[in-house]
């Protein structure tokens, strides 16, 4: 009897982690974003069902870099029932070689003054930022574009990625960051002249 108590009271120790675990687990699991989540104004449109979205975009330009591409284009997105816009860049990260994978990432409109500074920003990093053998300095936005400045032995570098699941990056020389910077204002430039009826 004794035995079997025991085995009973063992049994009952072993099921009360797991309940635990069980009530515990399933808020967390619903608090995570899912990967499809979208994290900007230009993505809430283009999942939106049921509507008429129209989709005009400008494709401003393209940069070859080491491993890829980087296309930039700026779009403006209409709900044909209510009439109401959004405006954004999508920066489209295509990779070279056998694989070929793309990947891209939408800024919205109100974003973009926000990512010219923090390129104009970490342009300026050298090697002098720390005393450790490398460094590395990045800005991102919400929807999954990051660019980084980073030294290695053939100087200082930056990586333009898109997206953050399937992630692609392609590489430049930090000399040619402005280059991309231009595509990003020139964008803008044609949105501001699309919103004000130029």
């Amino acid at each position: 009897r004794n035995r079997t108590m025991r085995l009973m009271t063992l049994a009952l120790l072993l099921l009360i982690p797991v309940a635990a675990y069980g009530q515990t687990a399933a808020p967390a699991q619903t608090a995570k974003p899912t990967p499809n989540e979208a994290k900007t104004t230009l993505e809430t449109f283009q999942a939106k069902t049921g509507v008429v979205i129209v989709k005009g975009f400008s494709r401003l330009g393209t940069m070859r870099g080491i491993g890829g591409t980087v296309e930039v284009s700026s779009r403006e997105f209409t709900d044909a029932q209510t009439g109401k816009k959004a405006y954004g860049i999508v920066v489209e990260v295509r990779e070279s070689g056998r694989l070929e994978r793309s990947n891209r990432s939408y800024v919205d409109y109100e974003e973009i003054d926000s990512l010219v500074k923090g390129i104009d920003y970490i342009a300026k990093m050298d090697n002098t930022v720390t005393k450790m053998d490398s460094f590395e300095a990045q800005y991102s936005t919400k929807g999954d574009l990051s660019i980084t400045v980073f030294n290695d032995a053939e100087g200082l570098q930056v990586g333009i990625t898109t997206g953050k699941i399937g992630a692609v990056s392609a590489f430049f020389k930090l000399s040619e960051l402005p280059s991309f910077r231009k595509l990003l204002t020139d964008a803008k430039l044609r949105i501001d002249a699309i919103r004000t009826g130029a």
